[in-house]
């Protein structure tokens, strides 16, 4: 082969090298969003209150008390001083259940906190993904409709031996808005300088889900409700798995 035929070869070959490199890092990932109860780890909360409130309550189901109490959830999430007691008490007497329910919940909520951060357990597969995420340089950002402050929420990652693997939590209380708001996706990317082509959102909520996806975010639906409408995510980006979202990672 002649000399400089070669050596022109081997020049092609850098530059395109070069613009593949390029490319690389224009589309690569660099953060992942994600829920946290119910993504990271399994979340007793609504499993211990509905548990005690059944004891009290004839007849009431778990999917009842689920549907019935979330917009009470929501607003302690939302309206600052309306806490998660308030909700509480506004759910049993709004019901016309009976009012010394309250009373004895009252009674009960420290032993209630104990159990529901006793029964946190950590999915399968979370702790070395998010390892393998750190160690890619991909920050792993929890955006969560907690409603305590993120800074506050943190501690809590200690004992589940999560907190040096999680980059940031936002909470709905620190942004004044719950997920899927674009206000709080927003605060989300602002906070922590990133674009929406560089990072995707884990959720298993449809309306999480749903408003990300309409807002131009990537999405993985994840522990999702089969009986959900999530026909506007491709079936490729519905996992079963925790670990399955690296694939979705572009480094």
């Amino acid at each position: 082969m002649d000399l400089k035929l070669f050596c022109f070869m081997v020049y092609i070959l850098y530059i395109a090298n070069l613009i593949k490199n390029r490319i690389n890092k224009i589309f690569m990932t660099k953060a992942i969003i994600s829920d946290g109860g119910d993504i990271l780890f399994t979340s007793k909360d609504k499993e211990v209150l509905y548990s005690f409130l059944s004891k009290y309550i004839p007849n009431l189901t778990f999917g009842a008390f689920r549907t019935g109490f979330k917009p009470y959830r929501s607003k302690s999430n939302e309206v600052k001083g309306y806490s998660v007691d308030d909700a509480v008490r506004d759910y049993i007497f709004e019901n016309d259940f009976n009012g010394g329910i309250f009373d004895e919940y009252m009674i009960s909520r420290e032993r209630m906190d104990v159990l529901q951060h006793k029964n946190r357990v950590v999915r399968e597969g979370v702790k070395e993904t998010l390892e393998e995420l750190k160690h890619r340089g991909v920050y792993f950002i929890v955006a969560t409709d907690a409603s305590l402050p993120g800074r506050i929420l943190r501690p809590q990652l200690v004992p589940l031996g999560l907190s040096g693997l999680v980059y940031d939590i936002v909470s709905s209380t620190d942004v004044g808005a719950q997920k899927p708001n674009p206000k709080f996706f927003n605060r989300v990317l602002r906070a922590n300088d990133l674009k929406r082509d560089e990072v995707f959102f884990v959720g298993h909520d449809e309306d999480e889900l749903r408003g990300a996806y309409e807002q131009g975010f990537e999405v993985v639906a994840l522990n999702y409700d089969p009986k959900e409408d999530l026909s506007f995510i491709s079936e490729d980006h519905k996992v079963e798995k925790f670990p399955q979202i690296l694939k979705f990672v572009k480094t």
